[in-house]
């Protein structure tokens, strides 16, 4: 082990103390002493450091003194770097190769990072990024628009970051493995934590081909004072941000308000001023953020390039791959009808029409059976008598 490998193992063991977070990590270590000076002092030391060193009120730091102690008895620098280690998670300080060299130029940067992913990861995440965020519960509109955004990263071979949440996030992220493309997930949760545990699929593909990132240490459980301070590194880890749906009070907002703080250009995809779920999005443009009217060219002018490595399908094209009913079927036919938006059961039937189908508009009470039958199904939801795809 090197002598850099040694004292990060330290350094490991020192954020595993209960009650030494990433803010009085940073502290801590920022007096010049190492980790493996600070392992070796005594319990009075320890607390005469924190008290006098580190700004700890006197009862911080003997708590903290007991803490370091206590731990000491359970655990031990090299038992928790095996840990990691058989784990296949990496632990990165900054200016270590993999920490994203992004993340150093952003106020309150990371003090240490935990990574689970492919050997690629490190070096793809240099490259040039975009966050795409948004809302969990997206409309059919929204849903296509976060596959399209990721395909196309994938063409101009930019990564995709975001936070892996159901919805736009891991839709995108999706979008962008099934073409080839990289993508970082940043948790609010311990890296060998799956959250949410309905993207566990994604998750596992991100550690085959991706990378998850996080600095809470690994089995930390998720907890709703995580997040914000998360939402930063998302923001910090890209060059771009941009926003598919939000609703006007939504968390998406805190990332937009940490993007702005780094200096990061934030692009908003525009919603209908009716819609909810686009009442973020529209009061971000009123305040001055990039409306995206054309995928292709907003991510031309991020990546600084006008050559995709490999073309996407259209909106069209995605709306029909989202659609799970054999293709001509009446259940096939609604749920076309609401992919953009959703719908009233007397517009669904009026829509039909439009199909060009052989079997014409059926009659209410079919519709109606139908509609309930995709609603068991979980294809669509209803809300006030309107419809919608999920």
């Amino acid at each position: 082990m090197s002598v850099h490998e040694k004292e990060k193992s330290y350094v490991n063991w020192l954020y595993h103390v209960p009650g030494i977070g990433r803010i009085k990590l940073r502290e801590i270590l920022s007096h010049g002493i190492t980790a493996e000076e600070l392992y070796s002092m005594s319990d009075g030391n320890w607390q005469e450091y924190l008290f006098e060193s580190c700004g700890f009120t006197k009862k911080q730091a003997e708590t903290t003194a007991q803490n370091i102690g206590n731990w000491k008895k359970e655990k031990s620098p090299e038992q928790l770097t095996e840990e990691l280690y058989n784990k296949k998670i990496s632990f990165l300080l900054p200016g270590d190769p993999g920490y994203p060299k992004k993340l150093e130029e952003i106020p309150d940067a990371p003090v240490a990072l935990y990574m689970k992913g492919c050997e690629k990861a490190a070096k793809s995440i240099e490259q040039k990024s975009v966050a795409i965020i948004g809302a969990r519960e997206c409309s059919g509109y929204g849903r296509s628009v976060a596959r399209l955004l990721g395909k196309c990263c994938a063409g101009f071979e930019m990564s995709v970051i975001s936070g892996m949440a159901y919805g736009v996030d891991g839709i995108s992220q999706s979008a962008a493995l099934s073409e080839g493309g990289m993508v970082a997930a940043v948790l609010g949760c311990g890296v060998d934590v799956c959250y949410p545990y309905s993207n566990r699929k994604l998750y596992e593909e991100l550690c085959q081909k991706g990378g998850v990132y996080s600095e809470y240490i690994p089995g930390t459980e998720p907890r709703a004072a995580n997040f914000p301070p998360r939402n930063r590194i998302i923001s910090g880890m890209a060059d771009a941000l941009i926003v598919v749906e939000a609703k006007e009070k939504s968390g998406t907002l805190i990332t937009v308000d940490m993007a702005l703080e780094q200096g990061k250009e934030v692009y908003v995809i525009p919603g209908r001023v009716s819609d909810p779920m686009s009442k973020g999005c529209n009061r971000l443009i009123k305040q001055g953020a990039a409306i995206i009217y054309d995928v292709e060219e907003a991510l031309e002018e991020i990546a600084g390039c006008t050559k995709q490595r490999k073309r996407p399908e259209n909106l069209h094209s995605l709306r029909e791959a989202d659609n799970p009913y054999p293709k001509g079927s009446l259940r096939y036919l609604i749920y076309r009808s609401l992919d953009m938006q959703e719908k009233s059961v007397q517009q669904i039937y009026e829509a039909l029409a439009g199909h060009g189908s052989e079997m014409g508009r059926p009659e209410i009470s079919k519709l109606q059976t139908e509609l309930f039958y995709m609603q068991m199904e979980g294809a669509i939801w209803e809300n006030g008598g309107r419809f919608g795809v999920k």
